[in-house]
C-alpha cells in the first residue's frame, strides 16, 4: 500500500512542497517575534528563512481558548477557537491530507513538534502550541511526550483530512530555533 501525506495551508491556497520550511515571524516577513509573544505571520520559506514563498493562514495564541487568526479569505479575526470557525479548515495553519491506495482507518493520530532528529526531544528555545479544528483549547506541543492528538478516523477511507493550527513563541531573546513537525498514526 502506498501512503502519501500532503501538507498545505488550511485554506488550500499554498502547498508546502518537499524541501520547503514553515517560517514563523513577528508582524512582517523576516521580522523577529518579540520575547514572550507569539507569531504574527506564518509563511512557506527556505531552510534559512530568507525567501517568502507564500503566506499560510496564521494563528496567534492569546490565551488557552482564544487566538487571533489571519488569512486571505477572512482577513483578521479574533475570538474563541471552538466557535469562531464552525469546524472549517479555511482559517487553520495546516491542512494535512493522508491518502492511501486502499481504504484504511486511522487511530492514535498525533502531530508532534520536536527539535533535532529525536521525536522525544522538546523544542528548544521556543514554546509551540496547537489545536485541531473543532477543539476548545490550545495544546502545548512538547515532543513525543505531549503531541497534539488529532481525531481518529475509524471509518475506512482512502483519504483522511486534518486541519490544525500552530503558534510559536521564543523563550530566549535572539534565538533562531528549528522546530520539526512529524505526523504519527496507527493504520488499521
Amino acid at each position: 500500500m502506498s501512503i502519501v501525506c500532503a501538507w498545505k495551508g488550511g485554506d488550500d491556497v499554498v502547498s508546502i512542497t518537499s524541501g520547503s520550511y514553515i517560517g514563523f515571524y513577528g508582524t512582517a516577513f523576516n521580522q523577529s517575534i518579540p520575547l514572550n509573544n507569539y507569531n504574527g505571520i506564518t509563511v512557506i520559506t527556505n531552510k534559512l528563512g530568507t525567501v517568502n514563498n507564500g503566506s499560510l493562514p496564521n494563528a496567534k495564541y492569546t490565551s488557552p481558548g482564544y487566538g487571533i487568526f489571519t488569512n486571505v479569505t477572512h482577513g483578521t479575526i479574533s475570538g474563541s477557537i471552538d466557535s469562531i470557525f464552525a469546524n472549517t479548515g479555511v482559517d487553520m495553519t495546516l491542512h494535512i491530507q493522508i491518502t492511501s491506495g486502499s481504504a484504511s482507518r486511522l487511530s492514535s493520530v498525533n502531530l508532534i513538534a520536536f527539535s533535532g532528529n529525536d521525536v522525544s526531544t522538546s523544542p528548544t528555545d521556543a514554546t509551540v502550541v496547537g489545536f485541531e479544528s473543532g477543539s476548545a483549547s490550545w495544546t502545548l506541543m512538547d515532543g513525543l511526550a505531549n503531541p497534539l492528538a488529532l481525531t481518529p478516523h475509524p471509518a475506512a477511507s482512502t483519504t483522511h483530512d486534518y486541519y490544525a493550527s500552530v503558534s510559536v513563541a521564543p523563550k530566549v531573546k535572539g534565538a533562531t530555533t528549528n522546530i520539526v513537525f512529524a505526523l504519527q498514526a496507527d493504520w488499521l
